[in-house]
């Protein structure tokens, strides 16, 4: 099916089959979509608008075993579901697209394969982006939620790769379960009511890249999370392999600066998890780390030097006696004057 230009307005919880494109279709199917393209049928649609298809298990597009389809500058509104792609061979491509306060904005299953770009989503009432055993590719996004709903979800062994977008105010951004494996790439997930982040149980996996969670909650059971990505916990970043940090020549890299006031109560409660933290003490000017049991700083050693001439003193015992203020954070070091 070929359309250009189609707007559709009002159609609500439309029956039956709807328009369909498909070879070999039972007409007495009832998919309760407006349109569908299947058994290995071809569809194209360019600039749809759709209002309230909102019926009961069915919504706006269905493509279905081995439909192969392809979508420009759509837009849903109210629709139970806007998009489906399920079963083998089922291929779906979707460019400029927005879902505004549908239940479902697009679903992918049994072993659906889908790519969407340019995605505005708003008021999603349930979830926007559903993989249940498919594979979802989204680039270039926007998701603004309710405070309700699952920007993101991934289930039975389904795949979500997600870049370059971001994602606020939902009740969850990502829920993965049985299997689920979620790839986040320059993604910010923000404002979450629930977790910006949901495992439900431990075989899943997670893997970022420059991505951050920062509403700093993330249910796991012990799932793994692979990658670099911002932990909200710690608000730490992370990394799953080695981790260069490199500034551009003539610039610098900096630690963060605190008063002791201020160390003391940022440390209190601190234990051997929180090894090898560094900052900067201003009060003592010194740069300061955490052992795992106590705050350390980091400063010169005081040299006293030993030699015949030519040095502080010619003996290692009058060297020796002459230091009275030794510590643990101003400690001396004895060494021979190269003369």
């Amino acid at each position: 099916m070929l359309f250009r230009s189609l707007e559709l307005i009002d159609f609500v919880h439309i029956n039956g089959p709807g328009l369909q494109n498909a070879a070999a279709v039972v007409p007495a199917v009832n998919t309760n979509y407006l349109f569908r393209s299947s058994a290995n049928g071809y569809g194209s649609i360019n600039a749809l608008v759709l209002y309230g298809c909102n019926g009961e298990t069915g919504g706006g597009i269905l493509v279905d075993r081995g439909g192969n389809n392809a979508y420009l500058h759509m837009s849903f509104t109210g629709c139970t579901v806007g998009v489906r792609a399920t079963g083998y061979g089922t291929q779906v491509v979707i460019g400029i697209c927005q879902f505004i306060s549908c239940y479902y904005g697009m679903i992918v299953d049994t072993y659906g394969v889908a790519v969407i770009s340019s995605v505005v989503s708003t008021g999603t009432l349930g979830t926007t982006f559903v993989s249940n055993g498919g594979m979802l590719d989204i680039d270039a996004f926007t998701l603004i939620g309710d405070g309700i709903g699952i920007a993101f979800y991934a289930d039975n062994y389904g795949m979500l790769e997600i870049h370059d977008g971001k994602v606020t105010g939902f009740g969850t951004g990502v829920s993965i379960y049985n299997g689920g494996v979620v790839r986040l790439e320059l993604v910010r997930i923000s404002e979450s009511d629930a977790y910006d982040v949901f495992f439900g149980n431990t075989y899943c996996a997670l893997k970022t890249n420059a991505s951050e969670f920062a509403t700093s909650k993330i249910y796991n059971p012990g799932s793994p999370i692979l990658g670099q990505y911002r932990d909200p916990v710690d608000n730490i970043l992370k990394n799953s392999g080695s981790l260069d940090l490199i500034a551009g020549a003539d610039s610098w890299f900096g630690f963060s600066r605190m008063t002791s006031a201020q160390q003391s109560t940022m440390t209190s409660g601190w234990a051997i998890s929180q090894q090898g933290r560094s900052w900067f003490n201003t009060t003592k000017h010194k740069f300061t780390f955490w052992d795992g049991y106590h705050v350390r700083y980091i400063v010169p050693s005081q040299v006293v030097t030993v030699a015949k001439e030519g040095a502080d003193y010619t003996s290692i015992k009058s060297a020796i006696d002459s230091i009275t203020d030794a510590s643990t954070s101003k400690p001396y070091k004895i060494g021979r004057a190269h003369v």
